[in-house]
């Protein structure tokens, strides 16, 4: 019921709303405003006017773009902007068809995707779109008379602020290392990415080596490591000798958790008596 109420939202949307459709090959340039304003030769829109999907045709299959968003006013003003990509290359419209589109993040995320865009100021956001063969971005009740320019980049980085974050948990030993500490909350819309990940085991009291196996889990209870699908894993084996560990640390995983979903790092046993077992992960979201 509610992806009906969904889709219904958008057709009605989007068909208020005219697509500007561009060319193929473009990496970069700017995105004319509706009705287009001309400053200083370049073509500008209103805030209060601009109603318009941009359905841009992408270059790289994993990468994504660049919005700058150049308020030109000396007062800021608000818009909402929604991201749409389809895999399929017979899909060019976006008006009256966007049922045919799967929404995806904006980077950095924002509540009901309504963006402030301050005065006289410069403000970005991140749209990845792997895998897309074109890119719609809906942008529509924008606030107020004044001049704006968006300025597009196809990249394979991102750019504008991206929210990062890091979690760690280091409990004692014959603890389990599966706290919430280690979690990184689901937030609606928003996928959590992690980009280092590092997982250590001690022999604190010269007990018995295991060995223990770690994850990073997407979803599932947080500080639960039996529940969630496993993204990444791994084994160490603790040493027999007291003041001795092993340990594990990598980065440039990019490992991407499904939207909306926790992502946390954990063991999936508890260490025996006189082991204990540290976790970390870093990431960004999009």
């Amino acid at each position: 019921m509610k992806k009906l109420i969904a889709i219904i939202f958008l057709l009605a949307t989007s068909a208020l709303a005219q697509d500007v459709i561009l060319g193929t090959g473009v990496r970069y340039g700017v995105l004319t405003g509706q009705p287009a304003v001309s400053v200083s030769g370049t073509s500008v829109g209103r805030w209060n006017t601009i109603n318009v999907n941009f359905v841009i045709p992408n270059i790289f299959p994993d990468g994504g773009i660049c919005f700058a968003f150049v308020n030109g006013d000396n007062i800021s003003h608000t818009a909402t902007l929604t991201a749409f990509v389809t895999e399929n290359s017979g899909i060019t419209a976006f008006a009256g068809n966007s049922q045919n589109w799967n929404q995806v993040p904006i980077s950095p995320p924002s509540a009901a995707n309504s963006y402030s865009f301050p005065a006289t100021a410069t403000t970005q956001i991140w749209v990845r779109t792997p895998g897309a063969f074109r890119t719609t971005l809906v942008i529509s009740g924008g606030t107020g008379n004044g001049l704006v320019r968006i300025d597009y980049t196809q990249s394979t980085q991102s750019c504008g602020a991206i929210n990062q974050w890091s979690v760690f948990d280091a409990p004692a030993a014959a603890s389990p290392c599966n706290t919430s500490s280690a979690v990184i909350a689901g937030v609606a819309g928003v996928r959590h990415v992690a980009n280092c990940v590092s997982v250590a085991i001690a022999n604190v009291a010269g007990t018995t080596g295991e060995a223990v196996a770690f994850d990073i889990r997407d979803g599932g209870a947080a500080g639960n490591c039996t529940t969630g699908t496993v993204r990444w894993t791994t084994i160490i084996t603790n040493t027999t000798s007291a003041g001795t560990g092993s340990a594990i640390a990598v980065c440039g995983l990019n490992i991407s958790g499904a939207a909306g979903n926790a992502l946390q790092v954990c063991a999936e046993v508890t260490p025996g008596t006189g082991d204990a077992c540290k976790t970390s992960m870093s990431g960004f979201d999009q």
